[in-house]
């Protein structure tokens, strides 16, 4: 039997040893041993990506055959390698333990209460690790030119100097700016490279985000090569200083490879930027005991082969007193995850994330109110989240407000009605003439009476759809942008000129306005003119796509009985109505069903968005004009 039973009294885990053996190609073997987590041997920690279970490769441990995963043998293999090499010997690897945490193998993942226990200690094992190593998986032949960029920008950038803000010192460094014509379109090898790293399955893992921040010393390891974690975080914070700062374009650099340094959609270093940021945050002495359940919303789009994983695997660095439990049902662990933080919060940001359509068929038999977080990760989903704070003063913080969840498993919130969805539009296919039609009709319906907030309309529906000010990058997928540039070209047109209204019908003119009107907009007016104007308005409009794209695939444009227009959940009917609630940052669309509600989803309501709902619709700020909602 190659699992004993492990004693769950003690901190005590399963170390794997890799057996010497000359040839480094063989089949690896293996010994399974047990240590103390208290005063025990020194170990490597693995972090990895499963990878696809029916795909698995056999390695030999205690003398029988176990079959794991592909990239977990590749894993293994290529370390084993480079330990065992005379170089490696010598130099990265020299004086490393030979035992290792592996999750897949030190845990009897068929013996569900080990795994509980196991899973409960895994924090501490990445603490206690000599070095954690982040396995990304085979060399694709870029690796190396990506981690040998990043130690360069390491060497020659100082976080409290200069180079953050002026990129002259890549003018000596030819291989960081110079092109090459390469399937059609003209190419820069390095920064290609650096793209290819930083889309690799691994940073969409959600187990990866505590095996990154808890460890001390960490390692990146793709193929045979190897970078210290610090280089990486030097070239982020490089990198995000060129998409936050004012650095100018230099002459040496093409337009093209300044919008893909400059712009967040192309190099997308936020998931090294949140690692980096919980890292700060675990050291700091002020934080370490602060429960930070908050977190699950930043790795709510990250992927766990089980759902429940969507929660567990965050529960390390939250210092939550929840536990994981895989006897547990996926209902039982999201809601119990919900209750948690309304009851710990206070506040309702999880609405951001529910809807009645989050999930085909609502798999798990959730409540409306509690987010499918497994769908959010493998489909899309559905939110809506702003800057902005819909509910500021209609409650002034009474606890006679404050949000509940009773024993089963109701969410009882409380605001006020703010009006009833009248009109919804149709799902805009891409590519259709639909959203041109109706930002026509919606501006040219023989109405010149302003908004109801009384900003011109098509200031309204422009704010609208972008949901205020837009600061969401444009998707990877090329297709999808080059499905909604016409629209983008459309409003930013109908922004640009209040007197180009009734020019809308035809599209010609929307882009002979685009041209003509381009120097107006306020994003162009703070730039200069010529290449550089040109290059930041392609990086403006880059994320405008995006925001549009995103918004026009996920929401129903919608108007209320009163005037008022926003973005929804496609399952909006009409007669649903437009709610604000204490504590929650925007909108809700509820549904009533006999006595109580069911949350449709959230929305974006023009108007509705900075605290006017007190003002319009709340005589007093006593909690006597509050009503309480009941949501299942």
């Amino acid at each position: 039997m190659l699992y004993q039973p492990i004693d769950r009294s003690s901190k005590r885990i399963r170390l794997l040893e890799i057996l010497p053996s000359t040839d480094t190609t063989a089949t690896i073997q293996c010994r399974l041993t047990t240590s103390s987590l208290h005063n025990g041997d020194d170990y490597i920690a693995l972090s990895y990506v499963w990878g696809d279970a029916s795909i698995t490769k056999d390695i030999i441990i205690n003398g029988e055959r176990k079959p794991v995963t592909t990239n977990l043998a590749s894993g293994l293999q290529h370390i084993w390698s480079a330990m065992s090499s005379s170089a490696g010997s010598s130099s990265e690897w020299n004086g490393l333990p030979n035992l290792f945490w592996v999750d897949a193998i030190c845990i009897n993942q068929r013996d569900s209460e080990e795994r509980n226990h196991q899973v409960q200690l895994m924090g501490e094992i990445y603490t206690r690790a000599s070095l954690v190593v982040s396995w990304l998986g085979p060399d694709d032949g870029t690796v190396a030119t990506a981690f040998q960029t990043f130690r360069l920008i390491s060497s020659v950038t100082d976080p409290g100097g200069s180079h953050f803000s002026n990129v002259e010192w890549m003018r000596q460094y030819p291989e960081l700016w110079e092109e090459s014509w390469i399937d059609s379109t003209w190419r820069n090898k390095t920064w290609d490279a650096v793209d290819k790293f930083l889309r690799r399955t691994y940073w969409n893992r959600v187990w990866i985000v505590q095996e990154m921040v808890i460890p001390t010393r960490l390692w990146m390891m793709a193929g045979v090569n190897i970078l210290d974690y610090s280089y990486l975080v030097d070239a982020m914070v490089f990198g995000y200083s060129l998409q936050v700062g004012f650095a100018r374009i230099p002459d040496f650099l093409s337009n093209r490879l300044w919008t893909l340094l400059t712009a967040g959609a192309c190099l997308d270093w936020s998931t090294i930027f949140f690692i980096q940021q919980l890292r700060a945050e675990l050291r700091n002495p002020d934080l370490q005991r602060v429960e930070k359940l908050d977190i699950v919303w930043q790795t709510i789009r990250r992927k766990a082969t089980d759902p429940r994983d969507k929660i567990f695997g965050i529960l390390g660095i939250c210092n939550s007193a929840l536990c994981p439990d895989y006897s547990k049902s996926v209902r039982h662990v999201y809601c119990e995850f919900g209750k948690k933080y309304v009851h710990h919060t206070l506040d309702l940001q999880l609405l951001n994330y529910a809807s009645i359509g989050s999930s085909s068929g609502n798999q798990y038999d959730l409540p409306s109110w509690v987010p499918d977080f497994q769908s959010i990760s493998t489909s899309g989903g559905y939110s809506v989240t702003s800057t902005l704070d819909a509910s500021h003063n209609i409650s002034q913080g009474s606890s006679l407000s404050r949000p509940f969840v009773d024993g089963q498993d109701h969410l009882h919130a409380f605001g006020c009605i703010c009006d009833t969805v009248s009109t919804i539009q149709h799902h805009f296919a891409w590519g259709s003439e639909g959203l041109s039609q109706f930002c026509a009709s919606y501006l040219d319906d023989g109405d010149l009476s302003p908004y109801t907030t009384g900003i011109p309309r098509l200031h309204a529906l422009f704010r609208t759809l972008l949901q205020g000010t837009p600061t969401i990058d444009l998707p990877q997928d090329p297709a999808l942008v080059d499905s909604y540039y016409r629209a983008l070209y459309s409003i930013a047109s109908i922004y640009a000129s209040e007197e180009s209204r009734f020019q809308l019908r035809d599209e010609n003119k929307w882009k002979e306005l685009w041209s003509a009107e381009l120097s107006r907009l306020p994003v162009v007016q703070s730039t200069l003119v010529g290449d550089e104007t040109f290059t930041h308005f392609m990086s403006w409009a880059t994320r405008m796509g995006g925001v549009l794209i995103r918004n026009l695939n996920c929401y129903r444009i919608f108007e209320t009985e009163s005037g008022y227009l926003g973005l929804g959940p496609p399952e909006m009917l009409r007669d649903d109505v437009v709610c604000v609630l204490c504590q929650s940052s925007v909108p809700v669309i509820l549904r009533r069903v006999d006595s109580h509600y069911i949350h449709v989803g959230s929305s974006f309501v023009l108007g509705l968005m900075e605290g006017e709902a007190r003002e319009r619709y709340l005589i007093e700020s006593s909690t006597s004009d509050l009503q309480e909602f009941e949501i299942r």
